[in-house]
């Protein structure tokens, strides 16, 4: 799919959701979503405002932020991230880097 319609969804490797079957799962779809997929409690992308505004180099630098999000935050495994996102056709995921940390400076 375009970068332009990638909804991302996940929910959190944490405690917090433990016995859930979606725990530590990345799904890239379009809005409107499934209704199966309303059970991830994290959204980005396609439902944000920026995302709908920016390009493509807009959105890799968003994505990017996301991924951070994803692994440093919510403890989401490397490769399953990245297999999700991959089904971005119009991006290059596999320049997403683990080593840019989270910008957590607008959480203040």
């Amino acid at each position: 799919m375009l970068a332009k319609d990638a909804l991302i969804v996940w929910t959190p490797n944490s405690d917090l959701y433990e016995g859930q079957a979606n725990r530590g799962r990345v799904v890239v779809t379009t809005m409107p979503q499934h209704p199966a997929l309303a059970v991830h409690p994290m959204s980005a992308g396609s439902s944000n405002h920026d995302w709908g505004e920016a390009d493509n180099a807009g959105r890799y630098n968003l994505l990017q932020e996301y991924f951070s999000t994803m692994i440093h935050d919510d403890h989401i495994d490397e490769q399953v991230a990245r297999d999700a996102l991959a089904s971005i056709e119009d991006i290059n995921t596999a320049g997403l880097s683990v080593d840019i940390l989270p910008d957590h400076s607008d959480k203040d």
